[in-house]
């Protein structure tokens, strides 16, 4: 006799079954395969115009591929790994300049304690003094724990950009040869039925969340860029940093530019250079407009997804992840409840049809 299991009950175990599932092929299989998923979608996005290209020009479909793999790596790729030495290099001068970032910072303090004694008449000797002793205190805490770590890290960072490197030489391989015969490629796998699988796992994660993750993407990149634009015309020697790190608040959500832009505005108030709180205040309205002009247009409503359901796989995916948890928390997320849903629909379907 057959135990019988209560659909709630069913549910809840599909549910775990799914989670651990995700959890064990993100956490382990994705690190060793992820190079060719990265080469399988540049090969989808890159086959029509392999496709154009070969119905004008009568020559082998694989040097055509190699050529356009090339070409929009030198297109792509260059100013990518340009840009990338030039936030390294800022990131290495910021942390290297820790000393006279601090004296900034201790000027900074005493300008804000100055206004408070004009504005209260009370003494600002004592704050100053406060000030500079958990400045101090800092500063050894970051010389005798975050050094030693960073130096950790240093070494962690040379052997992953090897790492990376090769795992870009193979996934530039990979592209190439799934381009040459991504047609049949494509009907093949997508003929057996793991393959219809992914194909409709894959079209509605798209449609769930996918949408929303290109939207966020695109307004990302314009709100980092108009950020490091407009810090650059400041002056600011570290533009390029900053600014991106204005528009990963800006992603992220209940932050938004105001995190930084509104007490940098008020912090510039106080030292009385007024021009680069106005700066500050345009860049702040700016950010805004564009997102509450580009995110209606590219995210439906119908597609969107909560700012708390964001936050929550944000923050479980950097607890089970690490730091790599800001984008496989999400994918994880996206993931089990696509797949519980592609299950409850097929129960539904099945019940229906007796």
């Amino acid at each position: 006799m057959k135990m019988k299991i209560e659909k709630p009950w069913s549910d809840v175990l599909f549910f775990i079954g799914i989670t651990v599932a995700v959890y064990l092929g993100v956490r382990f299989f994705l690190p060793l395969v992820y190079p060719f998923l990265f080469a399988l979608f540049f090969a989808a996005v890159l086959h029509p115009l392999v496709n154009k290209i070969q119905n004008k020009i009568k020559i082998p479909r694989g040097i055509i591929s190699f050529a356009v793999v090339a070409l929009s790596v030198l297109i792509v790729g260059v100013p990518l790994f340009l840009l990338l030495v030039k936030l390294v290099r800022e990131l290495g001068s910021l942390i290297g300049n820790y000393k006279s970032w601090k004296g900034e910072m201790y000027d900074i303090w005493c300008m804000c304690c100055e206004r408070v004694e004009q504005f209260s008449g009370m003494k600002a000797t004592a704050f100053v003094d406060w000030g500079s002793g958990q400045a101090d205190s800092l500063i050894q805490v970051f010389q005798e724990k975050a050094t030693p770590v960073l130096m950790k890290y240093s070494i962690d960072g040379l052997k992953g950009i090897a790492g990376f490197f090769w795992r870009f030489v193979v996934c530039l391989v990979a592209t190439v040869l799934i381009l040459n015969d991504y047609p049949d490629l494509r009907r093949r796998f997508f003929g057996t039925a793991p393959g219809k699988i992914v194909r409709r796992l894959g079209k509605e994660t798209m449609h769930a969340g996918g949408s929303y993750l290109k939207a966020q993407l695109i307004i990302l990149a314009a709100v980092s860029t108009i950020c490091v634009a407009g810090l650059f015309f400041t002056g600011n020697r570290y533009a390029l940093t900053a600014g991106i790190g204005i528009g990963l608040c800006d992603a992220l959500p209940f932050f938004g530019t105001g995190t930084i832009f509104v007490p940098w505005l008020l912090l510039e108030l106080i030292r009385g250079k007024y021009f680069l709180a106005i700066v500050y205040g345009v860049l702040y309205i700016i950010c805004n407009i564009v997102r509450e002009f580009l995110e209606p247009k590219l995210v439906g409503k119908e597609l969107g997804i909560h700012p708390l359901a964001v936050i929550f796989s944000i923050y479980v995916g950097m607890c089970v992840y690490g730091g790599a948890g800001i984008l496989l928390g999400p994918l994880s997320g996206l993931l089990i409840w696509e797949l519980y849903r592609i299950r409850t629909e097929s129960i539904s379907a099945d019940q229906g049809e007796e």
